[in-house]
């Protein structure tokens, strides 16, 4: 009876983390965040300025001209000359491939770059077989990032919100139109809550 009661808890748990494991798989409502104003506007002075938010909503867009996921920009070509895309995590593999497709593309000849800002998980598929081989420009942020939105709110008496803080570091990757010449990727860092890109760049 011992033995049946622990080996049904073992069972239990196992399933529970299985349960865990796919709900943080699926897309959710938490997935719609806004990036922080004073990091887009030092990457929109930097690599814009951006003419397209390639994944908002009528809430939280950064640009004039946006997608939203009604439009489902993994459909349509991004009339863009400099295009800003902060994908749901879920679908980070998709967004970053169409970013690589649509600056590879000839339909579209005015997108000349795509910034693209995706958790830092350098372990995965989106790092090594896209990233890696495809960007020209990856920015580090020190600090993880605070990021804004509508399902997150500021606790009673809090001067700030330690809950919005993402709990993954960040990184911004920059991907241009393909050249002949050899592309070799310039590591820069910036620091999040300023915004401000700093001197030591890699």
């Amino acid at each position: 009876t011992v033995f049946f009661f622990f080996w049904e808890m073992s069972r239990v748990r196992a399933i529970a983390r299985v349960q865990g494991i796919e709900s943080k798989m699926k897309p959710r409502a938490s997935e719609v965040f806004r990036t922080p104003q004073i990091i887009f506007d030092s990457l929109n002075k930097e690599y814009g300025p951006f003419d397209l938010d390639v994944r908002a909503c009528d809430d939280n867009a950064l640009c004039t001209n946006y997608y939203t996921k009604e439009d489902d920009a993994l459909t349509l070509l991004w009339p863009a000359t400099n295009a800003f895309l902060n994908p749901p995590y879920s679908k980070t593999y998709d967004f970053v491939k169409e970013a690589i497709s649509q600056l590879s593309s000839c339909d579209y000849a005015q997108l000349k770059r795509v910034v693209v800002l995706i958790p830092a998980y350098l372990e995965t598929k989106v790092f090594h077989d896209l990233v890696f081989k495809n960007a020209s420009e990856i920015v580090l942020f020190k600090a993880r990032i605070a990021y804004e939105g509508p399902h997150v709110v500021k606790p009673k008496g809090r001067k700030s919100n330690k809950s919005m803080v993402a709990s993954f570091g960040s990184v911004a990757v920059v991907f241009e139109k393909p050249t002949k010449e050899v592309r070799k990727i310039r590591w820069r860092t910036m620091y999040s809550r300023t915004g401000e890109f700093l001197e030591n760049n890699l």
